[in-house]
């Protein structure tokens, strides 16, 4: 009876690390992904800024533009 019980825990624990493994290299996936995004999510928002920058620039030129013109 012993023996079975010692046979049911090794697998047991052999599951066990296989399972903490698979965990480890899931971890490890998850790990670089948000270290992807928040790489692509700081150079959307430089983006966004530059873009927002050159945009409102722009409309400011075109503003005073505007007002030379007589109407």
């Amino acid at each position: 009876m012993s023996l079975i019980t010692v046979k049911t825990e090794c697998e047991e624990d052999a599951k066990i690390r296989t399972d903490m493994a698979e965990l480890t290299v899931l971890y490890n996936n998850f790990k670089l992904l948000l270290a992807e995004l928040q790489r692509c999510t700081r150079d959307y928002e430089s983006k966004k800024r530059a873009t927002r920058s050159i945009l409102h620039k722009n409309i400011r030129k075109l503003n005073i533009e505007n007002k030379k013109i007589p109407t």
